[in-house]
């Protein structure tokens, strides 16, 4: 069955959570879409002061959502729809710093993974 009014949630950041994500091409579907089939959402952004934002739809005063270079996190990610909500997952964050042109260079700098048995 197709998920109904699907919002992706950042749940934790081992800081205070949750948090609405950002989906991809967000200015062009639903804020809250029916989701058949894979549909990505943007979970942060390189920022010009060269750190890592994590991208949320609100910012809460007492939350920060830079990652400096040198940094890592580790953020808890879930889809939750009104007929059901995804398994939730961990991704660990690493950034050096160091930006690189091609997306071959930069995967060494800015590392996205996610972290299996924790919760």
């Amino acid at each position: 069955a197709r998920a109904r009014n699907v919002n992706p949630l950042l749940i934790r950041v081992e800081r205070p959570g949750p948090l609405f994500l950002h989906w991809q091409f967000g200015l062009h579907i639903p804020i809250q879409p029916v989701i058949g089939r894979d549909h990505l959402c943007d979970l942060g952004r390189i920022t010009e002061e060269g750190g890592v934002e994590l991208v949320t739809v609100i910012r809460p005063n007492n939350f920060d959502p830079t990652l400096p270079a040198g940094g890592k996190l580790r953020a808890h990610v879930q889809a939750v729809a009104d007929n059901g909500d995804s398994k939730a997952i961990v991704v660990e964050i690493s950034w050096d710093g160091m930006w690189a042109i091609g997306s071959d260079e930069m995967h060494g700098h800015l590392i996205v993974k996610e972290v299996k048995g924790t919760k």
